[in-house]
């Protein structure tokens, strides 16, 4: 039996460098449109046929999501297990801000344990994209999901079979399309 392909694509660049944005809805360089015509183009050199858009709440991924699942005559599911991490009170906030924050300093050191002030986990982000994965992966459907360089990670790690450490300084290029199954 083939297996069907789990492909994925992060957002485009966004327009507001510098700040953390993890859940905050904040605008791209690139139209819906334009983001949407990108990952098409990719689409038909893959040559998977696509049969669900997934996309995360945020309008970043749900504009061109929208655009694609249109195009293509799919549904589309927004799911909220696709969404960056939260950062909690550090949304929308400077770097340059936050590098001066004790709490911030702590949390760069203790990431993989600790929350940003209230924000979640890196086990949380795992677990509810590990939930994704799965119902993606029961249903045996050839999907396309937009969503965040977190979400990709964990993805990376779950098919690679290692730990998010592996992947953590991995780059995740905007508008690139990736198999992680």
């Amino acid at each position: 039996m083939s297996v069907a392909p789990v492909l994925v694509v992060r957002h485009a660049p966004v327009h507001v460098p510098g700040i953390c944005y993890g859940q905050l809805d904040v605008p791209t360089a690139l139209s819906a449109n334009a983001a949407a015509a990108a990952v098409l183009e990719q689409l038909a050199r893959d040559g998977t046929r696509i049969t669900r858009v997934w996309t995360s709440p945020w309008r970043r991924t749900q504009g061109p999501a929208t655009r694609l699942a249109d195009v293509l005559g799919v549904p589309l599911v927004a799911d909220a297990r696709l969404s960056e991490l939260a950062f909690g009170q550090w949304e929308g906030r400077a770097y340059r801000e936050l590098d001066g924050d004790p709490a911030f300093q702590q949390w760069m050191r203790e990431w993989r344990e600790a929350a940003p002030p209230g924000g979640e986990r890196l086990a949380e982000l795992v677990d509810r994209v590990r939930s994704w994965r799965a119902e993606v992966l029961s249903r045996q459907e050839a999907a396309v999901a937009l969503t965040h360089a977190g979400v990709i990670r964990v993805l990376r790690a779950e098919a690679r079979g290692v730990d998010y450490d592996a992947v953590a300084q991995e780059t995740v290029q905007p508008l690139m399309l990736e198999r992680v199954r």
